[in-house]
């Protein structure tokens, strides 16, 4: 059974002759989707996810659902957030063991309202320990450009100026498996540890985790930063591949493209999950790659497109955007991992 065929979340009424509250939870992370979702310099695949909060309610994107196809009522489940952070493992110096990976699993699995619930992002745990009503974290490539600067780049006073106008602090958090390695590294940058609204966290090699009580508020500084940093990091030429299926998968061709650079190694964690076999991934072919298959094609062309854009910018940009091994080797192993790529490889 996939995502999609588990049952969505309560909806919230709307009585006949009544406008719906745009500032509903659902109607927030509804709208959200409707920009955001289609858009693959933002979200690739069935990643990023959203939250709401109200009172001990926290609205999340379900795990393995595409953002482009959830709606103000479809794609998202229902949580205590409260709780959820409480029953976390605690941050202790280092990286999670498997007893600890393991309960936070647990934690996931168990955390919808009701079973009927499709089960949350596997990033429930960054969600809930951070205590702003609206918290988004898209894969954003420019994010990921951006977080690959050196402290004291002159680029980064530039690509980070709409941001801090907005009235965004800017917090950097270094490369961490997703899940309960990213929560424990967002946790322990909270400054102080109840005061983490109207931020933006840059994560090495993952995007971008956008955080603040005014839903506006991200809406408008995302869009500024995107539009900053798409400039400056020269990404207009870069357009998504052209996409041809074969009988053993996908050809995305970029001869469109002004240079290809492609980057083998993973330059963010959902490349290293859904491709996680290094004698079955993506390869380069002249100006095409070629996509093994296995996985939904619009979900594999993003993929790719994502790598090879990080990867030919951050060569023309002089940047390092490998995923570090240790991350990289081990992502795709995580039990929420498995259980995330399992809908989209068609597995019940």
């Amino acid at each position: 059974m996939t995502t999609e065929d588990r049952s969505s979340p309560r909806r919230t009424s709307v009585l006949p002759g009544m406008r719906p509250d745009p500032d509903a939870p659902l109607a927030v992370l509804g709208a959200w989707a409707r920009v955001w979702g289609p858009d693959p310099l933002r979200i690739q695949g069935p990643g990023g996810n959203l939250s709401v909060k109200r009172d001990a309610n926290l609205w999340i994107k379900a795990s393995g659902s595409r953002l482009d196809r959830a709606s103000s009522d479809h794609g998202w489940t229902e949580v205590d957030w409260r709780s959820c952070r409480d029953a976390l493992p605690p941050p202790r110096p280092g990286i999670p063991g498997r007893a600890a990976e393991a309960a936070y699993a647990e934690l996931v699995l168990r955390a919808p309202r009701t079973p009927a619930m499709p089960r949350p992002s596997m990033e429930l745990g960054m969600h809930a320990v951070l205590r702003a009503r609206h918290v988004a974290h898209l894969h954003s490539l420019s994010g990921i450009l951006t977080a690959a600067m050196r402290h004291g780049d002159p680029r980064l006073a530039v690509l980070l100026h709409p941001v801090r106008s907005a009235g965004f602090a800017v917090r950097r958090v270094p490369a961490a498996r997703p899940g309960l390695e990213l929560t424990w590294a967002i946790a322990r940058r909270l400054e102080p540890p109840t005061d983490d609204t109207d931020t933006l966290y840059l994560l090495a090699n993952h995007g971008v985790v956008w955080v603040s009580n005014d839903a506006t508020r991200i809406r408008q500084a995302e869009s500024d930063f995107e539009a900053r940093a798409r400039d400056v990091l020269g990404l207009a030429s870069f357009g998504p591949p052209e996409v041809t299926e074969g009988p053993n998968g996908l050809e995305c061709h970029f001869d469109a493209w002004p240079e290809l650079a492609w980057e083998p190694r993973p330059t963010f964690p959902d490349f290293a999950v859904f491709f996680p076999d290094p004698e079955c991934q993506p390869a380069l072919r002249g100006r095409s790659i070629r996509v093994p298959e296995g996985l939904p094609p619009r979900d594999a062309a993003e993929l790719v497109f994502a790598q090879a854009l990080v990867g030919t910018r951050a060569r023309a940009l002089g940047l390092d955007v490998v995923l570090p091994r240790r991350v990289a080797n081990t992502v795709a192993a995580l039990v929420l991992e498995r259980l995330r790529r399992a809908p989209s490889m068609g597995v019940a």
